[in-house]
């Protein structure tokens, strides 16, 4: 661009700032979210891509997950297997020789972890670090808080108070994988130790673990999938009676998008997530061109003149295209300048949002800011063509006559005002019906008490200190409960495989509770009539109809006799709504001891007071291990965090796109105004009165807002159905939701285009033809 055109250029802009506010504004938060998300998208995009054999690694799969005996069954049947690694989390209470203790996250893996995944040891060999059971290695951060800069290898841990492990080496944390980070890693053979459960690792009967393969070179171990599926239907439990019905090997770059289950170790993201905001960028992208292309007709009539001025001078056609071009991409440029400032000052509300680091100030490099550079030249090639081709493709003796407004067309415009609404109205129906389905969700009547119930872990291992404990506690008058239980609703509890007979085999979650677990939890309980005995059960409702039971039953078959069935509990959830209700069995808990958990209800009153005092009798009863209280209404809208999460970021890019889309109509209604003028100023002077000219001049922008409205509905409506197929209960599509959001459009409409049509409609007939 030339000097002398860059000041036109500028002097135009600052006259017209209506134009230049809007147009700026658009392109500018668009590139902000544009650079954000892509980011965002970048880091997704590219988990585990640093791993050396991620071609070679692939994830099992099926409906659950595996026993720990699934690994070495396959490695030894099937050649095609170089190595295989499971895993699990544990958060268990560790100390250093100087008696300090704290709660240790712990992911257990196999010896062949780091010569499978490319994890990078700052000290220790990878082929050995793991070899011996009591064996651990420490990641870093975790490592500078034990022993400082100090080297960590040859220490001694000490975990739950007898289980010494020597530190084998320290690995850098963990950073934009599947595997979730944790403080230490030991070898999976411990959790056999640590759970006194010997047949854990030689049997089927624990399916809840997590397992990677390393396949070899050369190879084809995903074709093995049907082989192994036949064989686990001979073997396996869970295949043999039809539980689990499938399996697969997952890639290692896809296995993050599907989603895990087991005891933990491996974290996924929604693939459907991913993509609803791929094509938001999309979308946010296509509106701050579309509003530009808009504006910019709008003033075309304006720049039309100036065309026609410098094509009485002798300029081409060709230097006129390329001047109104350049404007474009200097105003892209200047908006890709602001849209990096705003970035970073988003940022950290961004990365809470997305539950991620994004990192912003590591991706200034220069090969992804010219990979930018290059982007925006584009955009502003593409946004400026449109309007640039419009304003100089008339002659400059029809401008100076008058007759360019005239031989204008407008259906274009309408049209691209029309996809703009439609993106504005699928966005807005889908972020109503995520709204009500995450009310509905943590809303939902979870069949319990959920309100004023804290919860920790049990570190009581004395089964003399357990009474005492509760005795202290409760002399805090805010007290009201103490429960002891192995399993609770917010860990989902125990599970348990029976056989009931006929070949039927049910799959249990089950819970160890004292009497106190009832009276906190206030559970709907209809008695069967059975006579009270130590080892009585109660089921829930899901549980007696799998079982092929009454409510009237007063005996079920279990283990390997028969039990009484005291009472049958009402359904109650023990997952979030992602999840079905499953059968649940309840017996007691003999040693408080051996409980996993502590319940402890409170009254709601001086609750900081209460906490501190609970903390306080912990640390004396525990030698100084500091409890992590949480609550179960806070766990409960924990489940559901994501939802929230995702409403709140799609509700935010649904008022982006009201915003810019009314943008684009006001921009488009002055436009379509000035080519009624003539037309508006006959109509009055013939007769027609104000009512009729406003009826006249908004008719026709809501033809095109319903017609987006007809194409919106079944888009969003089959686009919420598939989500809400991700739910075991969910909210309904109700017919309001759709006709709700074609009001607010039409609303928005007219609020829009009614003001300039008051005004055009209200103005003298004389003052319109006089320049006619």
């Amino acid at each position: 661009m030339r000097l002398k055109d860059l000041k036109l250029f500028i002097h135009y802009l600052s006259k017209n700032k209506l134009f230049t506010i809007i147009t700026l504004f658009s392109f500018s938060i668009a590139l902000t979210y544009v650079i954000l998300l892509g980011v965002y998208l970048q880091n997704e995009l590219s988990v585990d891509a640093f791993q050396q054999k991620k071609d070679r690694i692939f994830r099992i799969h099926n409906e659950s997950s595996f026993a720990p005996k699934v690994g070495s069954v396959l490695m030894e049947k099937y050649p095609e297997i170089e190595n295989y690694t499971r895993l699990d989390k544990q958060s268990l209470i560790t100390s250093t020789p100087g008696g300090i203790k704290r709660n240790t996250t712990f992911l257990l893996v196999d010896s062949s972890f780091f010569t499978v995944f490319s994890f990078r040891l700052v000290e220790g060999d990878p082929s050995s670090v793991l070899d011996d059971i009591g064996s651990v290695v420490l990641s870093r951060h975790y490592a500078t808080r034990l022993f400082g800069n100090k080297p960590a290898k040859g220490r001694e841990i000490i975990v739950d108070g007898k289980w010494h492990l020597t530190v084998t080496g320290v690995v850098e944390d963990f950073t934009n994988t599947q595997i979730e980070p944790c403080d230490a890693i030991i070898n999976f053979n411990m959790l056999a130790r640590f759970w006194n459960y010997p047949e854990l690792l030689t049997t089927y009967d624990n399916s809840s673990f997590n397992l990677y393969f390393l396949e070899k070179p050369g190879t084809d171990l995903a074709a093995k999938a049907p082989e192994i599926l036949k064989f686990f239907k001979q073997d396996y439990w869970m295949y043999k009676n039809g539980i689990t019905k499938t399996l697969d090997f997952i890639p290692l770059e896809k296995a993050y998008f599907i989603p895990v289950s087991g005891h933990g170790g491996s974290r996924s993201n929604s693939l459907t997530f991913i993509r609803i905001l791929f094509f938001i960028i999309l979308f946010v992208l296509l509106i701050a061109l579309l509003n530009y292309v808009n504006l910019s007709i709008a003033q075309a009539g304006f720049r039309a003149k100036e065309a026609a001025l410098k094509k009485l001078a002798g300029s081409s056609r060709s230097a006129l295209l390329l001047q109104f071009v350049s404007e474009s991409i200097l105003l892209c440029l200047v908006s890709f300048g602001i849209a990096i400032f705003l970035s970073f000052l988003i940022e950290p509300f961004a990365n809470q949002l997305l539950e991620t680091k994004l990192m912003l100030a590591d991706h200034l490099s220069f090969p992804l800011m010219a990979a930018g550079f290059v982007f925006i030249m584009l955009l502003g090639i593409i946004a400026g063509l449109a309007p640039a081709l419009v304003i100089t493709r008339f002659s400059p003796i029809d401008i100076v006559k008058g007759t360019f407004r005239r031989k204008s067309k407008l259906v274009y415009s309408k049209v691209l005002i029309s996809i703009q609404y439609f993106i504005a109205l699928v966005l807005l129906i889908c972020t109503m019906v995520i709204v009500k389905q995450t009310r509905f969700l943590v809303n939902y009547d979870v069949g319990f008490q959920k309100e004023n119930i804290a919860y920790f872990d049990n570190y009581i291992t004395d089964s003399s200190r357990v009474e005492p404990f509760i005795n202290e506690l409760k002399k805090d008058p805010a007290i009201q409960e103490v429960s002891f239980v192995q399993g609770s609703p917010m860990d989902g509890g125990n599970n348990n495989t029976l056989n009931i007979g006929e070949g039927k085999v049910v799959s249990y979650q089950t819970f160890a509770v004292d009497s106190a677990f009832y009276r906190i939890m206030k559970l709907h309980i209809t008695p069967t009539g059975a006579a009270m005995a130590r080892n009585g059960i109660l089921m829930n409702e899901t549980a007696i109809r799998e079982s092929g039971l009454s409510r009237k039953s007063v005996s079920t078959r279990w283990a390997n006799g028969s039990v009484p069935l005291l009472g049958v509990v009402d359904d109650y959830l023990i997952n979030s709504l992602h999840q079905k209700v499953r059968p649940v069995v309840i017996w007691r808990l003999y040693r408080k001891s051996e409980a996993w958990s502590v319940l402890v209800k409170l009254s709601g009153t001086n609750l900081p007071q209460t906490l501190a005092h609970i903390r306080e009798v912990h640390r004396q009863f525990t030698d100084g291990i500091e409890p992590d209280i949480k609550f179960f209404d806070q766990t409960i809208h924990s489940w559901y965090k994501k939802e929230e999460n995702s409403s709140r970021l799609i509700a935010s890019f649904t008022l982006l796109a009201i915003i810019m889309s009314v943008m684009g109509l006001f921009a488009m209604s002055l436009y379509y105004i000035q080519q009624k003028n003539k037309e508006i100023g006959i109509r009055k002077i013939s007769g027609a009165g104000d009512s009729a000219i406003l009826i006249l001049l908004n008719r026709d922008y809501l033809k095109w807002v319903l017609l987006s409205f007809v194409f919106a509905v079944p888009v969003a409506w089959y686009a919420m159905h598939r989500w809400l197929e991700g739910f075991a209960g969910k909210t309904g599509l109700n017919w309001w939701i759709f006709a709700l959001a074609g009001l607010a459009a039409c609303f928005i409409a007219l609020m829009t285009v009614g003001w300039q049509s008051w005004r055009a409609a209200s103005r003298n007939p004389v003052e319109v033809l006089r320049y006619e």
